[in-house]
């Protein structure tokens, strides 16, 4: 899931979430807080020994994200930090996969739920990265799951859309 570098991966001890895309400047936090003490901080700070540079301007951006999101790069691969905002996010956890990212280890979340997370936010980037993942993955998804949380989150139309291309 990692080599196309839009799936989500989740932080180590349940401290947040990282998103992996590819979407340029859709958002951000004014000046990063990193090291301000807030457990996402803490992650923060492990991400940047790890390589991984904050996107400043991201941050700025996106002024209402503060303390629940931080963006970074790492080779061309925007990752994003996220902490838990409803029941899905903290369900996500319990389907979690350990994951390689370069010389560290992240949890990443499968398939199905990278695609709920994606149609929660709703964007037309998010819709594109809901169907590539429809494509690639196809028959492989737990369609069952995938219907279960959409009726939960309020987005069946827009699973049943992506599901019929």
């Amino acid at each position: 899931m990692l080599t196309t570098g839009r799936n989500t991966v989740r932080s180590h001890r349940g401290l947040g979430a990282c998103h992996m895309g590819t979407a340029p400047g859709d958002g951000g936090s004014g000046p990063s807080r990193i090291g301000e003490g807030t457990e996402l901080d803490r992650l923060g700070t492990f991400m940047t020994k790890a390589e991984m540079e904050v996107d400043e301007t991201w941050q700025q951006w996106n002024p209402l994200l503060r303390g629940s999101q931080l963006r970074f790069q790492y080779r061309g691969v925007t990752i994003d930090l996220l902490l838990p905002r409803d029941r899905h996010d903290q369900a996500i956890f319990r389907r979690r996969q350990k994951k390689r990212l370069g010389r560290q280890y992240c949890w990443v979340v499968s398939s199905e739920d990278f695609i709920l997370q994606k149609l929660k936010v709703g964007r037309p980037r998010d819709f594109e990265d809901a169907i590539s993942v429809v494509t690639r993955v196809g028959d492989k998804l737990n369609r069952k799951y995938l219907r279960q949380w959409a009726g939960r989150l309020g987005v069946t139309a827009e699973l049943d859309y992506i599901l019929k291309l």
